[in-house]
């Protein structure tokens, strides 16, 4: 049997493994000769994987950062649109797949705001919002991410975000919940300054638990003070709330399956002791906890550097297998708990103050 005599779904499952570089030359190696079929196979690989974003022009400074703070993976295996782009194309999206090659479709958005421009900013919000509302059911139903970042490409930010940007910002997002039941996963990147957003009230109570199959939700550098009163999806395995203005965990409703959760850079005070039984990495980086004697035994990455925590306050969770750590807080840690370390064979990664955070989706 020869490689054009395989069957569309095998073929489509081979084409699924290759970057979008191979797929490219594969069109022009088989154009000259080649059957229809193994055509039609490679364009619906192609097309079956989008990244749609509004920075089209310095697209390759966005995606890295993309990369970074989410789960997303395999970038190269992408096609990349602009969004008036995408509006052009999508007429013809079903025409460019073989109903023959079973692939899973997966739309992202990725959206910059100018952190520096606050029309701007408005601008491509409200314009989101407007093509959430367009958009056919049958694109809706394979978004599957989407990522707002509020600071653009700047590293360095002088101004936060205003009352009026992140009232529509909210109001986009409330509608996604029904126009997306597919989306699984939302990231929301600052910079918004807690300190200087003055008036600005987040609302009283966010409901994210509409959003049937989300599965990661990023709020990090957005001035959260407190997520008391956010309701989280029911099935969330990964939540990023780091580099916020968090005080206190006192109210939080944590759906008991979170897999990964990040709350560093924050300034929780006191102890841990939510009961989250599926726990598997746990950052808590820079705060000022106190007590650790009650995290869930699941835990198997745990980073507790720069915190306040005393050497008789901390117990080793029973399937911990690295712990992150600064150089002071592990040699003030007690020698029964440094014995425990090494008996349960745990890793030990001792942190200094000028190492940069990983996301913790970098380890996932």
């Amino acid at each position: 049997m020869e490689f054009a005599d395989l069957p569309p779904d095998i073929l489509g499952q081979i084409f699924q493994k290759l970057d979008l570089d191979y797929l490219y030359c594969l069109l022009l190696l088989f154009n000259a000769n080649c059957s229809n079929q193994i055509l039609r196979v490679i364009e619906t690989v192609r097309y079956s994987r989008l990244i749609i974003t509004n920075s089209w022009r310095q697209l390759l400074r966005l995606l890295p950062r993309a990369k970074k703070i989410s789960s997303l993976e395999l970038l190269s295996r992408y096609t990349y649109l602009s969004i008036n782009e995408f509006q052009d194309f999508i007429p013809e999206w079903e025409s460019k797949l073989y109903p023959e090659v079973n692939v899973r479709r997966k739309l992202v958005f990725v959206l910059c705001c100018d952190n520096s421009n606050v029309d701007q900013r408005y601008r491509i919000i409200r314009s989101f919002s407007r093509l959430l509302r367009r958009l056919p059911q049958s694109v809706l139903n394979v978004t599957r991410q989407v990522f707002l970042f509020m600071g653009g490409l700047n590293l360095v930010v002088e101004r936060s975000l205003d009352e009026e940007v992140i009232s529509c910002l909210f109001q986009s997002i409330e509608k996604m919940s029904s126009l997306y039941p597919s989306l699984e996963s939302l990231s929301l990147v600052g910079p918004v300054d807690a300190h200087e957003r003055g008036s600005i009230n987040w609302p009283s109570c966010y409901d994210y638990s509409h959003f049937t199959s989300l599965s990661t939700v990023c709020m990090s550098n957005m001035g959260i003070l407190s997520l008391a009163n956010i309701e989280f999806p029911e099935l969330i395995k990964h939540l990023v709330v780091s580099h916020n203005s968090i005080l206190t965990l006192y109210g939080v409703k944590f759906p008991e399956t979170l897999v990964t959760l990040d709350l560093s850079y924050n300034n929780l005070t006191g102890s841990f002791k939510t009961k989250l039984p599926m726990l598997k990495v746990f950052n808590i980086r820079r705060n000022y906890i106190e007590d650790m004697m009650h995290l869930p035994d699941s835990i198997e990455d745990l980073d507790i550097s720069f915190n306040e925590l005393p050497s008789t306050m901390f117990r080793i969770p029973a399937a911990l297998k690295v712990l992150r750590t600064d150089i002071a807080q592990f040699y003030l840690m007690s020698e029964k708990v440094q014995v425990e370390l090494r008996l349960q064979q745990v890793c030990v990664k001792k942190n200094i103050a000028s190492q940069t955070n990983q996301s913790i989706f970098t380890r996932m």
